[in-house]
């Protein structure tokens, strides 16, 4: 019922020496994931703002030798710069399990693309309602309301994750204004 993240972090279209924020990183599963597709000359930031999990993802890192891990305790709703990164700094965000949770979504989602290096993207997954998520499914998004919230928030869809039933997913990039030169 639960992700795998070596099996599924394989559609985020991470490689070697990219830069990744997992936004709600919670207890680190695709944070260490991910640090071992990056390798040591990428980068990835956790994100979490309960300081239980940013204690175990930072020990987790450490134990593994993930010296390229930085974790951060942080509020994402935090107006501005909830993530306190720098600008355009991510090849990748990712949001897992994470948007269905948060009460401001556009502002999660601005702040998201505010990471985002030119060409980089936003991998979106979240409990599908009426699923046996561990979340009420009034607290759960369609994938259709997921994709209207991208949308409005300066996103296009990509491409859809194939995920097991009880989630779903989406890659998606910026939409890019293109000038009239």
């Amino acid at each position: 019922m639960f992700l795998h993240p070596k099996k599924h972090s394989k559609h985020f279209l991470i490689s070697e020496g990219m830069s990744v924020v997992d936004m709600g990183s919670g207890s680190g599963h695709f944070t260490l994931e991910v640090a071992e597709r990056v390798g040591p000359h990428g980068k990835v930031y956790a994100i979490e703002i309960q300081p239980e999990l940013v204690n175990k993802v930072a020990a987790d890192a450490r134990g593994a030798g993930h010296t390229h891990v930085r974790v951060i305790h942080a509020d994402l709703e935090k107006k501005p710069n909830g993530t306190t990164l720098k600008d355009k700094i991510a090849d990748r965000v990712l949001l897992i399990n994470t948007l269905s949770q948060i009460n401001d979504k556009i502002g999660v989602l601005e702040e998201a693309k505010r990471l985002l290096a030119h060409k980089g993207a936003l991998v979106v997954i979240d409990w599908r309602p009426a699923s046996g998520s561990p979340w009420p499914d009034h607290h759960l998004l369609h994938p259709d309301q997921a994709k209207a919230l991208l949308k409005k928030a300066g996103f296009e869809e990509v491409l859809e994750i194939e995920l097991p039933h009880h989630h779903y997913g989406f890659i998606a990039r910026k939409i890019v204004k293109k000038s009239n030169k």
